[in-house]
Order: structure tokens, then sequence, then C-alpha cells
């Protein structure tokens, strides 16, 4: 006596592929460490801000910040794999002492590297941990 295969494996499997489509199979975030080489013009007191910013080239993706360390590293943990243009910014302080003449020192940084004008860009990858530098002086990333 031959038993008839049940249809409910192949409905089953309709139904989950269905679902993915609808729902879309998105990407996690990744983490990107990094360090970033300043112009030797530019030396940021304790209090003035660095920071380097993401921007996603798919204008439906989400652009990301990192914060810059005393150090001159960062780390984002929320960023998605994708093509990003890249930006950096230096801000002195205001109030604090050689406020006007930091200011006027990282203006050129701050110039170079803003939405517009920056040619920097940095693909993320599927890899869970990417490491890069973001050198302000060559105008380059590299991977490592």
């Amino acid at each position: 006596m031959k038993m008839k295969a049940s249809p409910r494996p192949l409905l089953s499997l309709v139904v989950v592929l269905g679902l993915l489509v609808v729902t879309g199979c998105t990407a996690s975030p990744r983490t990107v460490t990094g360090k970033i080489v300043l112009p030797p013009a530019v030396k940021p007191a304790e209090s003035d801000t660095v920071t380097v910013i993401f921007l996603p080239e798919d204008k439906d993706g989400k652009s990301t910040t990192a914060s810059v360390s005393k150090d001159m590293t960062f780390t984002t943990n929320d960023i998605l794999p994708g093509k990003y243009k890249v930006t950096a910014s230096v801000q002195a302080y205001p109030g604090s002492k050689g406020f006007k003449e930091r200011a006027t020192a990282f203006e050129p940084v701050n110039k170079t590297f803003t939405a517009d004008a920056t040619k920097l860009t940095y693909e993320v990858t599927s890899d869970a941990h990417q490491s890069i530098t973001i050198d302000l002086v060559k105008g380059s990333i590299t991977k490592g």
C-alpha cells in the first residue's frame, strides 16, 4: 500500500519563503573601528571634539556618527553593510583657552571633509569587524 505524500511540508516552505520576501532579508549591523590621522597643524585640545560621519550613498540608508577619542581612535557598532561617504570635523570648544586659534587651524580640515566636499569613501562589508585608518593628510582610507 502506497502512502500519499502530504503537501504540508511544501506548503510550509512556500509560506516561510513568502514571508522572507515580504519582510525582506535585512543585513545586521557591523562594527567598524579605526584611527584618524590629523594634519600636523591640527592639534585638538582635551575639550575639543573630533567626529567622523559615515553617510550612505544609498539615499534610503542610515548615517552613523562616531566620536573620536583623545587617542584619535573610534568605534561604531551600528553600521550596515554598504557604500558610504566619510566626513570628518574638528570643533574647538567655544570659550576655551586658544579657542580662536584652534578654530582657525581646524578650518582647512573642516572645509575639505564636509558632506559636499569629501572625496573619502568606504564600503562596509559583511565582515563582522572591520578596522580602518582615515588619513586626513593623504585624504585616504585604508583597511587594517
